[in-house]
């Protein structure tokens, strides 16, 4: 049995998988929101490349041809997230006060982002080891320069500044307070009768080591 290509039938079809086929930045679009979306459901290790793809109604060989893998998925979740957060901290009035002030002013902000997605942000924490160095340059160069730009605008309104150091200082330690309110919630410190940890909750406690960053922070 032979089979007969016929040019003008192979550039219809071509033509009809064009107009079905998503390009690839809306495919990875919703690669992001299916994969977010399961992370958060069944958690990240629970959910395998091949179940994304089944989601989306598509091959798994499809997902590598748009990305590496499981963890870079999380990579760019992750990345678009802080994109998110950077638009909202650029888009908030000018907090007013002392430098110490206005920097918990932000980042009460960003733990109230944070909280309303606290599983992706606490998988980002956990599984950024993972990540090569150009993914750490990427989170550095939005983290340490795009993240605080907001702030040390509002810093230099007072004579303030957060260099380099001073930026990561505050990141760990802001980091360290999203841990501990997911350690609070596993072990149960919190009763189900008490209310989640708030946005101001978490700035508050973390406030008097923010404070300690004096040289940046005196004005």
């Amino acid at each position: 049995m032979f089979t007969v290509k016929v040019k003008g039938d192979i550039k219809q079809m071509q033509d009809i998988d064009r107009k079905v086929s998503p390009n690839r930045k809306d495919r990875r679009h919703q690669i992001k929101e299916v994969a977010r979306r399961l992370f958060r459901e069944k958690g990240f290790d629970n959910v395998t490349m091949r179940e994304i793809a089944k989601e989306i109604g598509i091959g798994v060989n499809v997902i590598y041809r748009n990305t590496e893998s499981k963890s870079a998925v999380l990579a760019d979740i992750l990345r678009d997230y802080i994109q998110m957060e950077i638009s909202v901290l650029k888009g908030m009035p000018t907090p007013k006060g002392a430098a110490l002030d206005r920097v918990m002013a932000y980042l009460e902000k960003l733990y109230e982002l944070d909280l309303e997605d606290f599983e992706i942000r606490r998988l980002g924490v956990a599984l950024s080891w993972s990540w090569g160095r150009e993914r750490d340059a990427e989170f550095e160069e939005l983290i340490g320069l795009k993240l605080f730009g907001p702030i040390n605008d509002a810093l230099d309104e007072v004579g303030c500044y957060l260099d380099y150091d001073a930026r990561w200082a505050v990141w760990a330690i802001y980091t360290e307070g999203l841990r501990r309110v997911g350690m609070a919630e596993m072990s149960h410190q919190k009763s189900k009768e008490q209310k989640p940890y708030s946005a101001r909750e978490c700035a508050e406690n973390i406030r008097p080591q923010i404070g300690l960053i004096k040289d940046a922070l005196n004005n």
